[in-house]
């Protein structure tokens, strides 16, 4: 075997991801799909901030992650970071690749609303509008 290939075992087949194959997804997310690998990388990011990634780039993929580099900066700081976005299940081939990550991009930019109930300060606001709103259709004129 060798070093530049990934194997994995998915239902009884061997999907490889070489590294050719590999520089031509990354390419191909970089020009044509930037603002997906952003919201991939604002959606894995491990810290939450309120910085948006900038220079963001797809560095290499195999079928069980996506490695994204970008720059974050906080006032006059700015530092290179790197994180793997997962696949599961596994990227099915190569082909494949681009369409998945745009899916799954898609799936990171759609607005998140849990946090109306797990957040406390949002969930009181919540609740109080909803008995205000409540009070006034029931003692309401």
């Amino acid at each position: 075997h060798q070093t530049n290939k990934e194997e994995i075992m998915c239902s009884d087949s061997i999907i490889i991801i070489n590294d050719e194959q590999s520089n031509d997804i990354c390419n191909a997310l970089n020009k044509n799909h930037p603002n997906i690998l952003v919201a991939l990388a604002v959606a894995n990011q491990s810290t939450k901030n309120a910085t948006t990634p900038t220079q963001v780039k797809a560095r290499k993929i195999s079928a069980h992650t996506l490695t994204i580099s970008y720059v974050e900066c906080q006032g006059a700081m700015c530092a290179l970071n790197s994180l793997d976005v997962s696949f599961s299940p596994p990227i099915k081939s190569a082909d494949d690749a681009i369409d998945r990550i745009v899916t799954d991009g898609k799936i990171a930019m759609e607005a998140q609303c849990k946090w109306l109930v797990t957040e406390t300060l949002p969930l009181l606001i919540l609740i109080v509008t909803a008995a205000l709103g409540y009070t006034t259709l029931v003692l309401g004129e």
